[in-house]
């Protein structure tokens, strides 16, 4: 009574850690693909091409997780959040 009995649930080789990488991969080129196409969607949008002329201007890095000159993150987000919601035409 009682035994216990270790059971495997499938192979644990090259095709499993295969598998896993090409997930792996598939989602950075994924995730890659998504940013690109929604960069590219921006330009479409109304006053997206305003937010990006900003962006280059202000030398503003969209990606970057740290800014020392909090100023300017602070004039950006203002200008960003004015322009979202005083569009001319309304």
């Amino acid at each position: 009574m009682g035994t216990i009995i270790n059971v495997m649930v499938g192979p644990k080789g090259p095709t499993t850690t295969l598998k896993r990488w090409l997930s792996f991969f598939m989602g950075v080129v994924l995730l890659a693909g998504g940013i690109l196409l929604y960069m590219f969607l921006l330009k479409l949008l109304p006053g997206g091409v305003a937010h990006l002329e900003l962006l280059k201007e202000k030398d503003i890095r969209a990606g970057a997780y740290f800014y020392s000159e909090v100023d300017e993150v602070r004039s950006a987000e203002l200008y960003l959040r004015d322009s979202r919601n005083y569009r001319p035409g309304n």
